[in-house]
């Protein structure tokens, strides 16, 4: 049973993660009953049968169920059947004619760089009221799966909904080796053999809906009642399968050998070529997603997609891996699963993973060409901390984040003058996962509306004001990027009389201290939360204006929690005033337990009270001649 829920993907689809959604104090939707069947055939086919009977519970639920799509791969799948209707409270059935059941395109490949044969049957229930019942009856047929000869399959319940009864039951010829199973929170009964079928059956209920996780908490696949059906041994095997499609595509041909030496002219050194080749294709090959028959599995000849210039991640790693072998640099394909997810199955399935990038052995480095800001030796936050299967079989992990490496500087000088207005230059520089970020943010500027996007970011620190963007290439090949920006604020400080203010914030880097003040909003959970090692830290340096005096500074803060560390300094010399605060994360693990969310939490609070601290002044009296 996938109801609504975005976080059971079957194919590798490079990196397109639907989150669950922000739970409620009560309930949506109540699950009265779920039954789905699998037949499986000796080859890997099989035919699915599914009946969901939903209630809404309130108005909002009503909102989320009174239509359905039912996605599909119009290469590798069909509904047969599809019956649905709306079963009023009064008794009334209200049936879905099959005039208003419409096939619809992929809407992510529509407007965006994707081609997909993954369609919808989409529908509406009629006059769904609260405390009626939606029926759907569907029969689905699966000529191939993911890989050839081989079934992966998920069942999962969503945490947010009441669950009168789920039930899951697969039936195989007993010819077949027995399926390998992953199951967490479902009960099963005994797997029975009878009349050359082996039939298994599974059932769960939910009489309260559980809380699941909202923004920088983990996938809810991390620890949702779930039931993982494999028939591969072993990783081993499922990484034999996905060589076997993919082995021939990054054969060097003389084209892919002449681009390589053209790339690496003058480099002898193998890390060196090994960045070239990166960055060449990270820049020069346009990301495009394709999902057609088996194209979320199986990548494209590496010579079609130089040629065409635009591959998805499994093309763009196949590219990047024939570069490297033109070179004699030997290198695997990883498959990842890019998001917040940090959940490996113990059974060898397709659905732990989502996307594919590359594994350099002899420089120990793992490649995502895909993350095409992301500098040559670094990964995006999402790979960081992951559980990747590379191409020979192995279970390994990817690099963590670290605070050393993985941080953003912002400084910034203001100035106050005689008649109250401020002045100011910001500095903004991204190291490591960081230039996703701050590059990121530079590439969506309007290079039209540059002032307008100054202004925005004075706004973002409570400022009014307005200024000069400087910034370069966001593609340029170093492994830091950095911009700044000047600017004049329109807020005015009063000068005859005894004040205070924070420290100004000046221009707003895309992270920045301020975000740690909605984990203080936030509701406490029981659940993990993702972390990443990293450190934001900021320099201020104030000038006051000569008829103004310093009389007090905030105190300096260091305080320390398990992983978390903050600390402020304020050192005054005449009128100006030097302010320096780091909040740093030196985490050995990308995901923070409940406790470890607690002391966060703990850090949030003594951060947010020294970012409203103030510094006060008083009027500096004009002796008289």
């Amino acid at each position: 049973m996938k109801f609504k829920f975005g976080i059971l993907v079957g194919l590798l689809v490079c990196g397109q993660v639907v989150q669950a959604e922000e739970d409620n104090a009560s309930p949506l939707l109540k699950i009265v009953h779920s039954q789905v069947n699998y037949q499986l055939n000796a080859d890997g086919s099989y035919t699915k049968t599914e009946e969901q009977i939903i209630q809404p519970l309130t108005k909002e639920g009503v909102e989320m169920i009174a239509s359905d799509s039912l996605g599909f791969s119009s290469k590798r799948e069909q509904f047969t059947a599809i019956h649905a209707y709306t079963q009023k409270a009064d008794g009334r059935k209200l049936i879905v004619s099959e005039d208003k059941i419409f096939t619809q395109e992929d809407p992510a490949a529509q407007g965006a760089p994707q081609y997909s044969d993954y369609k919808y049957r989409s529908f509406a229930y009629p006059d769904v009221e609260v405390g009626d019942q939606v029926v759907l009856q569907s029969t689905l047929k699966v000529t191939e799966g993911s890989f050839k000869n081989h079934f992966t399959e998920t069942e999962s319940v969503n945490p947010a909904v009441v669950v009168d009864l789920a039930e899951v039951s697969l039936s195989q010829p007993v010819s077949m080796p027995a399926l390998k199973l992953d199951v967490r929170g479902w009960q099963a009964s005994k797997v029975v053999e009878k009349e050359g079928q082996r039939h298994y059956y599974w059932s769960y209920r939910q009489p309260k809906a559980i809380q699941i996780h909202g923004d920088d908490y983990v996938s809810a696949m991390d620890y949702a009642p779930l039931i993982v059906m494999s028939s591969f041994a072993d990783w081993k095997q499922l990484a034999a399968a996905y060589h076997q499609g993919s082995v021939d595509k990054a054969l060097p041909t003389e084209s892919i050998r002449q681009l390589a030496d053209k790339i690496t002219a003058g480099k002898t050194k193998r890390d060196d070529q090994a960045k070239a080749l990166y960055d060449w294709v990270r820049v020069n090959i346009r990301y495009v997603g394709i999902w057609l028959g088996n194209g979320g599995i199986v990548p494209h000849k590496a010579e079609d997609i130089l040629q065409n210039r635009y591959g998805d991640c499994k093309d763009k790693a196949t590219l990047l891996q024939a570069l490297l072998a033109a070179k004699d640099i030997p290198s695997q394909q990883v498959l990842i699963n890019l998001g917040s997810s940090f959940y490996r199955a113990k059974v060898a399935n397709s659905v732990s993973f989502n996307h594919a990038i590359l594994y350099v052995p002899e420089l120990k480095t793992y490649l995502d060409a895909t993350a095409e800001l992301i500098p040559f030796g670094s990964l995006p936050f999402d790979d960081s901390g992951k559980p990747v299967l590379r191409e020979d079989g192995t279970l390994a992990t990817t690099p963590l984040t670290a605070a050393q490496s993985d941080a953003l500087r912002i400084s910034s000088n203001l100035e106050l003058n005689s008649e109250g207005k401020w002045t100011g230059k910001t500095q903004i520089q991204a190291l490591g996962s960081y230039n996703l970020a701050l590059r990121g943010m530079v590439l969506g500027i309007d290079p039209h509306r540059e002032d307008q996007f100054v202004k925005q970011h004075l706004r973002f620190g409570l400022q009014r004001g307005s200024g000069t963007l400087h910034k370069t290439d966001p593609y340029a090949l170093n492994d830091s990027y950095q911009i700044s920006s000047d600017y004049r604020l329109s807020n005015h400080m009063p000068m005859k009389q005894y004040g205070a203010f924070p420290v100004p914030a000046g221009f707003a880097a895309p992270t920045n201290l301020v975000d740690y003040l909605y984990l203080t909003e936030a509701p406490m959970r029981k659940l993990n939360r993702v972390c990443h090692p990293s450190s934001v830290i900021e320099e201020t340096t104030i000038r006051l204006p000569d008829n103004l005096k310093v009389q007090f500074l905030p105190q300096d803060q260091d305080i320390a929690r398990g992983r978390f560390h903050y600390m402020a300094k304020y050192k005054q010399q005449g009128n100006q005033i030097k302010v320096v605060r780091q909040a740093l994360d030196t985490g050995k693990v990308g995901v923070c337990i409940p406790d470890e969310v607690a002391q966060l939490h703990e850090i949030a609070q003594v951060l947010s009270e020294d970012l409203n601290a103030q510094i006060g002044y008083q009027p500096v009296t004009q002796k008289q001649g």
